[in-house]
């Protein structure tokens, strides 16, 4: 972004010309930083070719506790988004972390957060989140229906 000069003038109510200052206008500018992503079902293939969660990597749920006890991924550590830092510690940051949430915006708040207080490991957001992961389920079979019956 471009910072330069902006004149400012402050008058009196006596409509007397006030002294000119000059003051930096700053444009706000918010850090970009790329974010890992991964897809629910890369990770259902991973699950599928004999990935663990907890072992090979390790499935953060940042939901809240009425949220998890309503649907959950199996293997997953749970810390809800307002604990995240203070509870980074339980996180290896020698293991990729795959972050998520319901729909995909809390994982993200959560990884920048860990990001800004020093996590050192590699964070991977679960794209969709809960929602994505749920759309992602294999189909069920369908239900037998009994064999016809024989009308001879």
């Amino acid at each position: 972004g471009r910072a330069g000069p902006v004149a400012l003038r402050s008058g009196r109510a006596s409509g007397r010309p006030g002294r000119r200052r000059m003051q930096w206008k700053r444009w706000k500018r918010e850090e970009v930083t790329a974010m890992e992503e991964i897809t629910a079902s890369e990770v259902r293939a991973r699950l599928a070719a004999g990935e663990r969660a907890g072992r090979s990597f390790t499935l953060l749920d940042v939901r809240e506790p009425d949220e998890v006890a309503a649907d959950a991924i199996e293997g997953s550590q749970r810390i809800p988004l307002g604990e995240v830092v203070s509870r980074m510690g339980e996180l290896d940051p020698a293991r990729v972390t795959i972050v998520h949430c319901a729909a995909g915006v809390r994982s993200k708040r959560a990884i920048k957060e860990l990001r800004r207080a020093g996590f050192t490991g590699e964070l991977v957001n679960l794209t969709g989140g809960m929602k994505a992961w749920n759309k992602s389920a294999p189909a069920a079979p369908p239900a037998s229906s009994p064999p016809p019956r024989d009308r001879s």
